[in-house]
């Protein structure tokens, strides 16, 4: 996995707000949050698997997960274009 930028905003008991930037092809594997999860895509666009349904998001669209499986590659980033 290679991440251009990884930075953890917030961290709590009760939850944490992590930026990442990933490169085109590169995100994260499939794993459960221990929180709620919500992604919003920044650039680029992202095939996002939450509990085996894939949702494509691109630019300015947010998805919400609520302790479901998901899984997050990025499909294009802003370098790759």
């Amino acid at each position: 996995m290679m991440l251009l930028l990884v930075k953890q905003l917030l961290d709590t008991k009760a939850e944490t707000v992590t930026i990442f930037a990933f490169a085109a092809g590169q995100g994260l594997s499939e794993h459960a949050a221990p929180f709620e999860a919500m992604v919003s895509i920044i650039d680029g666009d992202a095939e996002i698997t939450i509990d085996s349904k894939s949702i494509h998001l691109k630019a300015g669209e947010m998805v919400h997960d609520a302790w479901l499986t998901h899984r997050m590659p990025c499909r294009q980033s802003r370098n790759s274009k």
